[in-house]
């Protein structure tokens, strides 16, 4: 029987991945996936401008639209795309005979692209529904059956580090207390969301309020969203347009065009509706919280998740300085400080 996710498996299972068999026939090389990775990019880039009209008929600015739309439609298209075209090379490799798929109850809707990231990566379940989904286009049948326990993803015993370049010790503590206590009591003028490893070595120098930075995590409260059959339907009709598009990525064959309809009503199904039924009450939220800050700049070091996309899109909208911060450069950090609060008029990445 064809399974997605799971981690031992028994007689009676094949997998489609390669973390669970090397020899699978719907893995991918090295060398196919970077011949792959130019059509995937142009493919989402697509994808993002068919999209955004359906976000900016609700109120949301083009340009905050483009950067929501840029986590959310990757992640929707590589999913039922990845898991479509191993599909097909499973097929095409070991045939039809004998194969079938399990038919697991549906899961629920992920709201927010991090957590259907998460789902895709390590949720048997999720994957098996996947599958269910993609395997009348190749002519699988669904069983009723029981698929082997799944086990974790990750090897027990891998721990975290927290490398801090600097070392703590009393005095600096003490210092890093107190400016902490006083950035309560003089807030910060910019808003700064996690900056990874500079976040305690700028906290500990005072550069956390006293008019500078506001550290913002954790505290824009954003609505819950759920699926809509008007905002589907309407999805449906920007991605029927893409089918051709999603042949392209399967060989000639009698399953090409089942399979890129099954693409699109995957993607369809699984897009996070946090980046549209959502969009226009997310972006309302974080813009009326940047909107209680001098137009300075968003900092920031994370991405990936809700609260980094929509602030990211709500400072682009107004015209706010974004200014990256990447891992790494911390011992020189307070050295460029000073030039940082000073804000050009472009945006900026600080390494």
């Amino acid at each position: 029987m064809a399974k997605a996710v799971a981690a031992e498996l028994r007689a009676d299972e094949v997998s489609l991945l390669s973390t669970e068999s090397s020899a699978s026939p719907g893995s991918f090389t090295q060398e196919e996936i970077f011949a792959l990775s130019p059509a995937f990019s142009n493919l989402y880039a697509d994808l993002i401008e068919a999209i955004k009209p359906l976000l900016t008929a609700r109120g949301v600015p083009s340009e905050a639209a483009g950067v929501i739309l840029r986590d959310a439609a990757p992640t929707a298209a590589h999913l039922a795309l990845d898991r479509a075209m191993r599909l097909s090379r499973f097929i095409a490799a070991r045939g039809r005979g004998g194969l079938a798929v399990s038919s697991p109850a549906q899961p629920a809707a992920y709201a927010r692209p991090e957590a259907l990231r998460d789902a895709a990566v390590s949720s048997r379940e999720f994957n098996e529904f996947i599958i269910g989904r993609l395997a009348p286009a190749v002519g699988l049948p669904a069983a009723e059956w029981r698929p082997s326990p799944q086990t974790p993803v990750l090897a027990a015993g891998i721990g975290k580090i927290n490398y801090n370049f600097h070392g703590r010790g009393l005095m600096r503590r003490l210092r890093g207390r107190v400016y902490r206590l006083a950035a309560r009591l003089w807030p910060g003028k910019a808003p700064a969301l996690s900056l990874s490893y500079a976040t305690d070595v700028l906290q500990d120098s005072g550069f956390f309020g006293f008019g500078f930075l506001e550290y913002v995590r954790g505290r824009v409260a954003f609505p819950p969203s759920t699926a809509s059959p008007t905002a589907r339907a309407e999805l449906a009709q920007v991605l029927e347009a893409f089918t051709p598009r999603f042949e392209a990525f399967f060989p000639a064959g009698e399953d090409r065009t089942a399979l890129s309809r099954a693409v699109a009503a995957v993607f369809v199904e699984v897009f996070p509706s946090d980046a549209l039924e959502g969009a226009a009450a997310h972006h309302r939220a974080a813009s009326e919280f940047l909107e209680g800050f001098p137009p300075t700049a968003l900092m920031m070091s994370e991405t990936g998740n809700v609260e980094a996309t929509f602030l990211l899109a709500a400072a682009r909208a107004r015209g706010l300085e974004t200014i990256g911060m990447q891992e790494g450069g911390t011992p020189v950090m307070k050295t460029i400080m000073s030039r940082v609060m000073r804000w050009s008029t472009r945006s900026s990445t600080v390494t």
